[in-house]
């Protein structure tokens, strides 16, 4: 790799715009940011699936993946075009650099993770969730399959489904086979930072690793987790310490220092504040619409209120019959149509085409 860098400007004429935005060291990924995935990763030119010479396929599904997973890969491999607009299903029988069966199972790992909710029957913590015909089963199977000859690969698809396609559950579970696949254990750290973007997902992780694999995490997903915990604010971390979380927590709650010198042994941010000394640490409460709409309640005044400060997208999505019913302005209601007509708006929301369907639905009820 050090040679690849020292000689990147000639072997690599393009990189520095291939490199994805999730490799790039942001102030958002701080903590961990040299354990994130490399775009000069040594296993990476092993796949042409994740390739950048082959982000123009005129098959959508196809340039989908393609385009965003060759952000991963070391080398421009030169596809032919009836290649890129065959299905990922029907892979061609010889590619360079790629065992021919690998790259079978790859396409068709990459088939199964995205349409993995269309095909789920049952969530992997379920019964029967490693049934023969269950979408879990596949991934686990091909997944298996592949990291023994690439055991990044579907670290870097874990990546690209939470990332690209918004598929928290499917994401987290080729986490935790990741974290339980011996050959994938040393790289887990690498991706988990980026593949994991909630503290919802954090949660899951763990979760699936336990009722799928194994009652006791391995050191390596231990490590992972604590690299991206350090990465949530106290936001993030109110917004989801639910009640049943919380009931999950030690009796013997933490209190702040009560010195100085505890206080700078604690590791905590910030200054030392001496009134809040002895007392039992909380997170604050996060200023969320719901909370808003609770305390204020459900009327045509905070709904406007909520929409003029940048109501979120998901949550304008389902709420549209609620807003309208309350009567808000005519105003406010032209600022919705707005953002529910914007494509770039849409785009950004990352919120599934069935979620749109579904509040018509309600709409037209």
């Amino acid at each position: 790799e050090n040679r690849i860098l020292a000689q990147a400007s000639s072997l690599l004429p393009h990189a520095s715009a291939l490199t994805p935005s999730w490799a790039t060291p942001s102030p958002s990924i701080s903590s961990c940011s040299a354990l994130q995935p490399s775009w000069l990763s040594s296993t990476s030119t092993t796949h042409p699936l994740l390739s950048s010479s082959i982000s123009s396929s005129s098959h959508l599904l196809s340039s989908t993946v393609f385009s965003s997973s060759s952000l991963l890969s070391t080398k421009n491999t030169q596809l032919k075009q009836d290649l890129l607009s065959s299905s990922l299903c029907s892979p061609p029988s010889t590619l360079p650099l790629l065992h021919s069966t690998s790259l079978s199972a790859a396409y068709i790992l990459l088939n199964v993770v995205c349409c993995s909710l269309v095909n789920k029957s049952s969530a992997p913590n379920q019964n029967d969730w490693d049934s023969k015909k269950n979408v879990w089963t596949r991934i686990k199977d091909l997944g298996t399959e592949i990291t023994r000859r690439d055991p990044e690969f579907i670290l870097k698809v874990a990546v690209y489904t939470r990332q690209e396609l918004n598929i928290r559950i499917t994401t987290n579970f080729l986490l935790a086979l990741a974290a339980y696949l011996p050959e994938s254990k040393p790289h887990l750290r690498r991706y988990f930072c980026a593949a994991v973007q909630l503290p919802s997902d954090w949660l899951e992780v763990t979760r699936l690793f336990s009722t799928c694999f194994s009652s006791s995490l391995p050191a390596c997903l231990k490590k992972a987790l604590v690299d991206k915990f350090k990465q949530f604010s106290e936001y993030q971390l109110a917004k989801y310490n639910t009640r049943k979380l919380r009931g999950k927590h030690n009796k013997k709650k933490r209190e702040y220092p009560s010195d100085l010198r505890a206080f700078v042994s604690s590791g905590l941010s910030g200054v030392w504040e001496s009134e809040r000394a002895g007392q039992r640490m909380k997170l604050k409460q996060p200023d969320t619409w719901e909370t808003k709409l609770s305390l204020e309640g459900n009327n045509a005044a905070v709904w406007e209120k909520l929409i003029n400060n940048s109501l979120p997208f998901m949550a304008m999505l389902r709420n549209l019959r609620n807003m309208i019913t309350q009567g808000i302005s005519d105003q406010h209601h032209e600022r919705i149509l707005k953002r529910l007509t914007s494509k770039n708006a849409v785009i950004q929301s990352r919120q599934f085409p069935f979620r749109f369907l579904s509040a018509y639905k309600v709409i037209m009820e």
